[in-house]
């Protein structure tokens, strides 16, 4: 599951992913299991003013703010570097969670966009969560390859 968090971070562009955001829940009968994945709010671009977005693309927008926060030694990862640590230690999992991210279309996303009130996200902001979704996707994708 792990993996596929790493994985949902990278796509969405979180970049608030850290040790304390990330829970391990011990049930009464003791088994042990991440919790479902919260605290997503610095994703997709949506804490960033209009003029922030406006100015830079989302490839530019990707590569600089596709933050992890985690770090290797003395380097900070970004999502798509924890992605591929993680998909070196766990292949198979990697692999699982491409494939489901891989049956994503982009009509899909568009759908899910359009489902969103107009009074909860500007044109724009859409525009460009969509749009970083796609690109996000593809880079994945790629590092499979």
């Amino acid at each position: 599951m792990f993996v596929g968090i790493v994985m949902l971070d990278a796509w969405i562009g979180n970049s608030d992913r850290h040790d304390r955001n990330l829970e391990i829940v011990k049930s009464a009968d003791g088994s042990v299991y991440l919790s479902p994945v919260f605290d997503n709010g610095n994703s997709l671009g949506a804490t960033e003013k209009p003029e922030v977005r406006a100015s830079i693309s989302v490839s530019d927008y990707s590569k600089r703010y596709n933050e992890a926060c985690f770090t290797s030694g003395e380097r900070e990862l970004t999502g798509f570097d924890t992605f591929e640590i993680a998909a070196m230690i766990r292949p198979q999992a990697s692999i699982v969670w491409l494939e489901k991210l891989s049956l994503i279309t982009s009509q899909q996303i568009d759908r899910i966009f359009e489902k969103i009130p107009n009074e909860r996200i500007s044109i724009d902001a859409r525009l460009f969560a969509k749009q970083l979704l796609k690109y996000n996707s593809y880079e994945l994708l790629n590092l499979s390859r």
